[in-house]
């Protein structure tokens, strides 16, 4: 599952992890939770098909969600994450988007990053 190869990067990552830990969540971050922190989700994942069936590659596309309480901190940690994402081996993942956000109601800034990530299922 590309998931837990995306969670073992970034906690594997010695930048990432001196900044977060292994504070890196799939979907949902606990609610009272120690920051900065990643957050990540599958949005989709298309099979990768050839005349005999499935091939076994997907191409799945991923969100990694930075978390922290100021824009400096998010900003550092988002390039760190994809820093760890471009070293990775045992999958492939290319950034497509990227978004610059902040949520008033938990006052938290995010960037967000959109990649298509190719691996074996």
């Amino acid at each position: 599952m590309i998931e837990s190869l995306i969670y073992t990067v970034l906690t594997g990552n010695a930048t990432v992890a001196r900044k977060v830990n292994t504070r890196v969540y799939p979907v949902v971050m606990p609610q009272d939770v120690t920051l900065p922190a990643v957050s990540y989700q599958r949005v989709s994942a298309d099979p990768v098909n050839h005349l005999q069936g499935y091939s076994g590659l997907k191409n799945a596309h991923i969100v990694i969600n930075a978390w922290a309480r100021n824009y400096d901190d998010v900003k550092g940690l988002a390039s760190d994450i994809h820093a760890a994402m471009n070293a990775a081996v045992t999958f492939k993942c290319i950034l497509t988007n990227e978004l610059d956000g902040y949520d008033p109601d938990v006052s938290l800034y995010v960037i967000s990053h959109d990649y298509s990530c190719w691996g074996q299922e």
